[in-house]
């Protein structure tokens, strides 16, 4: 929450990602764990092709919603399907 925090008022930065956003290196608070530099680096990595197995998951999910369904919620569907093919 520190680094959402800290994302609004412009103190730390972010990568962007097919994603969106994910914290920089050392710009989340650390202190007490026990989370070393390639551990938080696996953390914060975006896997393309597990993101791309999501997708058809997400589809399924929306139909279960039907109509109801806002279509800008389709249309960012659409949008992380052309970052992750990027």
């Amino acid at each position: 929450l520190a680094w959402i925090c800290n994302r609004l008022d412009g103190s730390v930065g972010a990568t962007e990602t097919a994603i969106g956003l994910v914290p920089e290196q050392n710009t989340i608070d650390l202190s007490g764990l026990e989370v070393d530099n390639t551990t938080m680096n696996r953390l914060v990595e975006v896997d393309h092709e597990s993101w791309k197995n999501e997708l058809a998951l997400i589809e399924n999910h929306f139909k279960n919603i039907g109509d109801r369904l806002p279509s800008e919620m389709i249309d960012q569907l659409d949008s992380l399907r052309s970052q992750l093919a990027s």
